[in-house]
Formats: C-alpha cells, sequence, structure tokens
C-alpha cells in the first residue's frame, strides 16, 4: 500500500515543476536561445535532498523572458529546463530552492529540509546572471542557514 507521505511529497513536486511549468509558457515570446545550466546544490555542505530549483526573471528584463524549473535529484543535482527545451534564456533571475520532507500520515507537520526562505525567489536571497556567450554552465549552490 502506498504512504500518504509518498503521495503527498510526489504531489508537493509536482505541483512545484507544474507551476514552474505554467509560469514558463505564458506569454512565449523572445529569444529561444537557451544556456544549459545545471550544477549541484548543497545545504552546510550536504548534497540537498530531492527536491525543486526555479529560475524567475528579475523585474526589468527583456519582455519574453521565461522562468525555468527542474527537479533536484537526490544527490543535490539539477539541470534546468524552460519552454524552450533543456537551458535557460540568458539573462537575470532569482532563484527558489524547496527540499521538504514527505508527510506521514501519523504526522502530517510538513518539515522543510531546507530553511523555507529558500523556497520564495522573493526571500531566498539568490540570484544568477546566465550569459549569453556559453552553450553551458555549471552553477552549484551551497545554502547555509
Amino acid at each position: 500500500m502506498r504512504s500518504f507521505a509518498g503521495w503527498c511529497g510526489g504531489w508537493i513536486l509536482a505541483g512545484c515543476l507544474l507551476s514552474g511549468l505554467l509560469l514558463t509558457v505564458a506569454g512565449c515570446s523572445g529569444s529561444n536561445d537557451v544556456v544549459g545550466v545545471s550544477g549541484k546544490i548543497t545545504y552546510n555542505g550536504q548534497p540537498a535532498p530531492a527536491g525543486a530549483i526555479t529560475f524567475q526573471p528579475v523585474p526589468g528584463q527583456p519582455e519574453g523572458l521565461q522562468p525555468a524549473s527542474s527537479a533536484i535529484n537526490p544527490d543535490g543535482t539539477y539541470a534546468m529546463t524552460s519552454a524552450f527545451g533543456n537551458g535557460v534564456q540568458p539573462g537575470k533571475y532569482r532563484v527558489a530552492i524547496a527540499c521538504m520532507e514527505p508527510v506521514d500520515l501519523d504526522n502530517p507537520v510538513q518539515k522543510w529540509l531546507v530553511p523555507q526562505k529558500f523556497a520564495n525567489p522573493e526571500t531566498s536571497g539568490l540570484t544568477i546572471e546566465v550569459p549569453a556567450t556559453s552553450s553551458s554552465m555549471k552553477h552549484d549552490i551551497d545554502l547555509h542557514d
């Protein structure tokens, strides 16, 4: 029998990725040139557990710049995708990272595995600039309390 924890955790991750995809598809104008962005996320030096990462364009970027997202693998690695495929349009982005423990039927309180402030691009304090001069880039992120 499938546990509520597995079911709920899967739905949370799916919701994060779906919302990133919906934001990506909205208003698909602008350049479709992309840069492959991948890397590893750590929290206090240890690989971040499974979750999701999103890039949201900072205000003032060219019209048509689209968000991007990726699942975070159990080893902390990620590879961004957008409406234009595998990669991110060049530009400046705010970054959000959400890692939560699956909910248990006996204890339905959601436990954040990295501080909750990182799950919101407005409060994470994380940014990235994706240059147009490269076809790929590695961007590791080390989160701290």
